[in-house]
């Protein structure tokens, strides 16, 4: 017959279990507050036929943060991708865009007293080099329009076949 006994832990194996632990809790608070702190953010696409065996799309975000002095955080961004067609994706890999055939701007907007109005708006902005994604950006160090709920809807657009193709993307709303 065989007896099986308990015995006591070395004391080293509970503290190590106890530090797991505590490195376990800090974890999940930094994780939490990472997210908290993570930007809030809509995309519109658009889809190219530029080439028959390859299409093209592109990417408009609008981007709302709490930024680095938490008075709010802005972000307009235009990117230009292949298409992958069979499921009409963007592939992450991007297709660099001639110097000026990108441009981005943004308009935001504040809540108050029931209706939204025109806070900021940038002019436009294009790419001055060639690359594959552009952006337009302020970090704000006071609030702009006091204390509201604002909304970022930033534009983009891009040069395809000799044209400008436009679109937007209104953020989600974010109180400061």
């Amino acid at each position: 017959m065989v007896t099986a006994r308990r015995t006591k832990e070395p004391p080293r194996r509970k503290h190590e279990l106890i530090a797991m632990g505590v490195l376990c809790l800090w974890l999940v608070g930094v994780i939490g507050a990472t997210a908290i702190a993570h930007p809030r953010e809509n995309a519109s696409l658009q889809y190219f036929n530029t080439d028959p065996e390859v299409g093209r799309c592109s990417v408009t975000v609008g981007r709302i943060a709490d930024g680095n002095s938490a008075q709010g955080f802005t972000r307009s961004i235009i990117s230009y991708h292949k298409l992958f067609t069979p499921r009409r994706e963007c592939l992450q890999e991007g297709v660099s865009r001639p110097t000026g055939h990108l441009a981005a701007r943004y308009d935001w907007f504040a809540y108050k007293n029931g209706k939204w109005s025109m806070c900021h708006s940038t002019d436009w902005r294009t790419n001055p080099r060639p690359v594959s994604s552009w952006s337009v950006y302020t970090d704000w160090s006071v609030r702009k329009c006091g204390s509201a709920i604002y909304l970022t809807r930033g534009w983009g657009s891009v040069v395809v076949q000799g044209s400008w193709s436009t679109a937007s993307a209104d953020s989600p709303t974010h109180r400061f």
